[in-house]
């Protein structure tokens, strides 16, 4: 098949947010989400796995490995402003110059068609150039990339447990590389009374990790020795400790929600009301939605009932 778009935004305008709430693409991603979430579910991020499309996930580390090499030949430039980096944009032109070579290095001689649908939603998932920020909406966009892959049949639901604990954990390495190194603005940040400055999925999907843990409780983020010590194997501590480094204070000070999260009783109801809100503050919002990519893969028009998978059929 060779009937791929380059995807367009089509959420031109608030009036359209309930066209985009009811769309495919909408009902798709969050299914996609949430199959990825029950599959993170008491897993560790060094936990043994076999994916069956194990040379597609190889191919996708790869290929984040070399986008994170190429931040050495741009370091900062000297400006008087600490935010917004320029030579984040001389990083991000290549990214953009490069994005379909990487692409199709990704996908075999049978699915290279869709390189010109594809390679717009891995780019969005880095950042915007112009603006030198960084946000949910991106991380969101990567999210679909990946989606897109298991939509043409590169990825499998047996897939998705190592989709969260190695290649979606290694952009997130790459994109907090991107945050510090060229101190990229936080794109929609809500500061201190949103979740983090940057990300939400760590945080969703981290919850999940840590259902039926022995040890580790909602009320444990405040302990340090736990957090350091854990960090490397759940995304959530993971997520917790880059704020303390980049972040003075207290979490109680700089992430009151975060405080206020470790109140709760367990990690299932941490998990499910950070799927609430991810529909809200994310899906929900204009700001982000207005940024959304719709292509033959994920698309504008409503979803049928009960809806979460396309109805074309993977490429032979």
């Amino acid at each position: 098949m060779s009937d791929f778009v380059v995807p367009q935004k089509l959420v031109k305008r608030p009036a359209d947010m309930r066209a985009f709430e009811i769309s495919q693409a909408a009902r798709r991603l969050i299914h996609f989400i949430q199959s990825l979430n029950l599959a993170a579910r008491c897993s560790t991020l060094s936990s043994e796995t076999h994916p069956r499309s194990a040379v597609t996930i190889e191919r996708l580390i790869a290929v984040l490995c070399v986008v994170e090499c190429w931040a050495v030949d741009f370091p900062p430039k000297k400006q008087l402003s600490r935010f917004g980096n320029a030579s984040f944009r001389d990083w991000h032109r290549r990214l953009t110059i490069s994005s379909h070579d990487l692409i199709r290095s990704i996908l075999p001689n049978s699915h290279k068609a869709a390189v010109a649908e594809l390679a717009p939603y891995f780019l969005q998932g880095f950042g915007n150039a112009s603006r030198v920020d960084y946000g949910t909406g991106h991380e969101t966009m990567f999210v679909c990339f990946l989606l897109c892959l298991e939509a043409i049949g590169l990825l499998n639901k047996s897939d998705h447990g190592v989709i969260v604990t190695r290649v979606f954990s290694k952009y997130v390495s790459i994109v907090r590389m991107l945050q510090t190194k060229y101190w990229l603005e936080p794109a929609g940040s809500r500061g201190a009374w949103g979740l983090d400055d940057y990300c939400f999925l760590p945080f969703y999907w981290g919850s999940s990790q840590l259902v039926h843990h022995d040890a580790i409780t909602p009320a444990s983020i405040h302990d340090d020795r736990i957090v350091q010590e854990n960090a490397n194997e759940f995304l959530y501590l993971d997520s917790l400790l880059f704020i303390k480094a980049v972040k003075r204070g207290s979490i109680s000070e700089t992430s009151p929600l975060l405080s206020d999260i470790s109140g709760v009783m367990s990690w299932e109801k941490v998990n499910r009301g950070l799927l609430k809100m991810y529909q809200v503050e994310c899906l929900g919002k204009f700001p982000i939605a207005q940024h959304f990519l719709f292509g033959t893969i994920l698309r504008m028009d409503p979803a049928s009932e009960g809806e979460h998978v396309s109805n074309r059929a993977p490429l032979a």
